[in-house]
Order: C-alpha cells, then structure tokens, then sequence
C-alpha cells in the first residue's frame, strides 16, 4: 500500500514521488500501464491494449474491451515472468508477443446456496470442474449436480507471482477544476504521486490536485495520508446515522495539551519525536516513543531524521467512541432538565425573584450552548463552511455567557450576604434595575471576547497564524488551532472559575462569622441561595478544573471525569 515508488520504471507506470529521479519524465510519458482493480486485492497495475500497429481487430478487442462471465479466459490476468508485466487477458499477453513465460492467475471459485451459505471444497478437482456449468439464462455459474448452488469465478494472486504485481489505487482525482486558473498548479498536479485524502474522504493524486479542486490549505489537518473506516462508522452504518451525524467529545472544548508540541490543531494526537526511531532489517522504521512501525514506503529520510505520513486530520484518533457517545447522552439529559427548569421558572411566579432570574438566565445560556454543539455535528452544517462557522461562534458565545452569569450570581449572593451583616440592611433596589445591570455585565463581557477572536480571524496581518482560530475550517466548528483556544477561551474561562471562588470564599466567611447572630429571613434567603449556588459552582468548577488539568497533563482518566461531570452537569 505504497504512496508512491522512486525506481527507473515509475514514469512508466506513472506513480513517482517527487523527489524521484525520473519523476521529470512522468507528466510527458505515455502511461500504458492501468489500474485494475480486483476483488478483495485492490488495484494492480495491467497491460490492457494492443499497440497501435497491430492489425488484427478481433484480438485487439478481446484485449481491449471483451469480457464475458462465460470465458474465464476474457477476465483472467497473466504476468510475464521475464518483462515482469502483468497483461489484462491472455489476448493482450498475445498482442504484445508476450505468450512466452507467462503465468496464469489462479482461479478463486464461491458457491453459495439462496440463503448465503458457502459451499466448502477441499480442493479445485476435476470432479468438481466437470461439475461446474455456465447457465446462459441467470448469465451465472452454477453446479449441474446441485442446482442450489450459483457460483462467482474471480481472479486471485498467486503467492509466487505477488512479487511481480505493482499495486495502485484507481479512484483517485488526478485532474484540476475546469474553472481553476493557476496553470502551475495544474501542471504540478500532473506530475507526481503523493495521495492524499481530503476531511470528506476524497483522494487525490497529490495535494496540488486537491489544492486545484477547492481544498483550502488553511491549516495542517485539510489532508491526510491515510483513511480508516473508524468504529463510529462501523456501528452507525447499521442504522444509517453516519449519514447524519458525527460524534465529537465534550474534551475538545478544552484541548491544548499539546502547546509543549509543534502540533496545534485541536482534537490531534501529538506527533512522535522524529528523532525517537530505529531502523529494522526489513527497512522498516519503529518509533521508540509511539512503538508504531511504518514499511519502508511510509517515510521518507534526509539522513538526520525521517519523516512518516500520519493521520493529522482524524480527530477521533485522541478521543475516542465512548466519549462522543457519553458526551451525547448527557448532553441531551441536560437539555431535558434545563428545559424543565426553564418551563417551571416561566410557570411559578415564587421563582421568578432576581436570583431566580440570574439561574434562568445561566441555565437559558446553557441550553443554547449544548443545542448548538449537537447542531455542530450534524454533517450536513460541517459540510458548509458557513454554517459551522455560525455554529462554532454561537456556541463561544453562549458556553462565555454561561460562565459569566454564574459569575454574577457569586457576586450577588456576597453582596447580598455582606450588606445584611457588615451594613445591618439590605439596600433596596428594584430587581429590574439590577438585573439589567448583570445582563449588561454579561453580555458585554462575553460579546468583548467573542468580537476579539473574530478580528483575530479576519486580521491576519496583525495575528501570528497560529494564533487565528479558524472557526469552521474543514468541518471543525469550533476553534481549529489550540493556542487560539488557550487565548480566547481556556484564559477567559479559567479566571471566571478563580473569581467564582473567590466569591464563594467570601461568602462562606461571611456566614461563618455571623452563625450566632439571630438571622433575618433576607439572611435566611441569602443562605438558601448561597447553598444552590455552591453546589452549581462546585459542579461547574471542579468539572472544568478537572478539564484544565486533563488537557495540560494529556490523561485519558481526567478526560472522562471530564467528559462525564460536564456532559450531565
């Protein structure tokens, strides 16, 4: 499963690296070699035409374009021991007077009855040839002895010939946009191998064909050299859900471990140390750190250090299926009861005092905040760069706004808490003006930081790239590069908590002083509320501190206390 080849005959077969010797050749080379693919092997470089001035026209077509289920001998493929090439048919073997060393494919042959049970044969004998027939009605082979039984006649690659076959990919795009301009890039785009897969799933010859085909190079994880079918996939395919969603953990609202590493997109494994690696005898090379091991076509070496093809843009390969399905659940449990709470504060007229309206106002924040993350793994809104870019931005917001209105209510119940004892009253405002005070607070604050990070997309002049966080770029909608996150969210976010605690620190002096004194019933009250507030703060800040440390120290334990006091917070 190579990338590509560096030998004399890659021009010939049109598979070059770029740094290959004969790479110039293989833009104006004339490729005779196609790629075929076949049944459970994959593609495999053939010979399938005649040359042009061969006159015989029936034998150039049974080459060419002839296949019949009925004639074994139309689809089979023969490899010519000395040239080394391997020919479509026998007939494009005897077009190109190759009939001499060559080397039939074996025959693979599948019985299976109505209801998908496989006939077994110890062997291909002639019993069971003789017993095989071409029925011309069903146009399928079946057992004249059985007629249960229909049967599927494939190539298969024989072990002795395997060193001989060159192994391809044939569904790739290798060709630029009609409406693309840039005849450099173009030309780029024919002239070397390099496949790449775009977040989609698309490949393409190399990056510059992918470049000329719309993908935006705008950070390291546009492209990767490798695709695997995830078990998200493999257990979604079964109700259809792939097509819709994608799961993403609760832990990438916080994922900057990587900040002591050159790896700064969000949701990545860090890189190996390249200069952690062993040679094997079989030229393959073994990272010491990671213990994985790439073939000799996987990296490439400039005598100092290599360089191997890795996943960078498959986020599931940090955190995994189980935390994307909890994150869920308790995403939507929360939902649930927020709703509820909202639903009751609308309802009872007792709850709807300020601190009642500072609750609601955190827990309407909130809900918004967790809708759009699930709207954020629709991929119908990954797909449009526009959508996840509002959804990634409402998201912030909301998630800042939430952290800020338990802010308030901290302040509130120590200003509360304070007047009733240090002043021995209670300053009586009118609950609209103080709670128009807070949303202002709030909102300000919130939409401050929200409006900074987006000038710090749309002004790359005056913010180092690695700074931008690149709001919806490739399916991501949220930030894309961790140290934008570190600077607009992590920092925010971290100080709000330290400030909450403090508050609450305050407060808890406060009535820790004033335990003997006859309460008021406003002292009574602003107890009640300390309480509730305590425990949502406590909840909130020990969920995120526990966040905080699993993001700086990278354990996979943190990341699920994580993930678990958030998702059902």
């Amino acid at each position: 499963d190579r990338n590509c080849a560096c030998d004399k005959n890659c021009a010939f077969f049109g598979d070059c690296c770029i740094d290959a010797e004969m790479v110039d050749l293989m833009e104006f080379a004339a490729h005779e070699m196609e790629c075929r693919k076949i049944e459970d092997l994959g593609g495999v470089y053939m010979k399938s035409n005649c040359p042009e001035n061969f006159n015989d026209s029936n034998l150039m077509a049974m080459c060419m374009t002839f296949i019949s289920p009925s004639d074994p001998l139309s689809f089979i493929p023969v490899t010519n021991l000395q040239s080394k090439i391997t020919y479509r048919n026998i007939h494009c073997a005897a077009c190109n007077n190759e009939l001499k060393n060559i080397s039939f494919w074996n025959l693979m042959i599948d019985c299976r009855n109505s209801s998908g049970e496989q006939l077994i044969r110890n062997s291909l004998n002639a019993s069971f040839l003789k017993d095989l027939v071409y029925f011309e009605e069903y146009e399928q082979w079946g057992l004249k002895s059985d007629l249960n039984y229909f049967c599927n006649i494939k190539p298969s690659l024989p072990k002795n010939l395997k060193e001989f076959a060159r192994f391809c990919r044939s569904d790739y795009i290798s060709k630029c946009s009609a409406n693309w301009k840039d005849e450099n890039v173009r030309t780029a785009c024919k002239r070397y191998q390099a496949f790449v897969y775009d977040l989609r799933g698309n490949l393409y010859l190399n990056p510059h064909c992918a470049l000329c085909n719309g993908i935006s190079f705008d950070n390291a994880s546009s492209l990767v050299c490798r695709k695997d079918k995830n078990n998200f996939i493999e257990i979604t395919d079964r109700f259809g859900l792939e097509k819709i969603f994608s799961l993403k953990s609760y832990a990438e609202l916080l994922d900057v471990n990587s900040l002591r590493s050159q790896n700064n997109i969000v949701g990545e494994k860090n890189l190996c140390p390249e200069e952690e690696y062993i040679i094997l005898e079989n030229n393959s090379v073994l990272i010491k750190l990671c213990g994985s091991i790439y073939d000799e076509w996987s990296y490439g070496s400039d005598e100092k250090s290599i360089f191997v093809c890795t996943q960078l843009g498959n986020r599931s390969d940090k955190f995994t299926l189980d935390m994307g399905i909890v994150t869920n659940i308790g995403i939507f449990v929360s939902i649930f009861f927020l709703s509820i709470h909202l639903i009751a504060f609308v309802s009872v007229n007792e709850i709807r005092n300020l601190p009642g309206c500072n609750l609601a106002s955190f827990s309407l924040a909130l809900l918004i905040a967790y809708s759009f993350f699930v709207v954020g793994e629709l991929k119908v809104v990954q797909k449009s760069t526009a959508y996840c870019k509002a959804t990634a931005l409402i998201m912030f917001y909301f998630f800042l706004l939430s952290f800020q209105w338990m802010n308030v209510m901290s302040f509130d119940v120590w200003q509360t808490l304070r007047q009733a004892t240090t002043e021995l009253r209670v300053r009586k405002r009118k609950k609209a003006v103080r709670y128009t005070f807070y949303t202002l607070y709030c909102v300000f604050n919130s939409t401050l930081i929200v409006a900074f990070a987006i000038a710090a997309d749309h002004f790359p002049n005056f913010v180092p790239h690695q700074f931008k966080p690149s709001f919806g770029v490739d399916g991501q909608c949220w930030f894309t590069h961790r140290l934008s996150l570190v600077l607009f969210f992590f920092a925010p976010v971290g100080l709000t908590i330290l400030s909450n605690f403090v508050f609450f620190l305050l407060t808890a002096i406060i009535i820790s002083r004033n335990n003997r004194v006859s309460p008021t019933k406003k002292m009574n009250s602003s107890k009640r509320n300390f309480k509730l507030y305590l425990r949502l703060s406590t909840l909130m800040g020990l969920s995120w501190i526990a966040g905080f440390v699993a993001s700086l120290v990278d354990n996979v334990y943190f990341w699920h206390t994580f993930v678990l006091l958030n998702a059902f917070q």
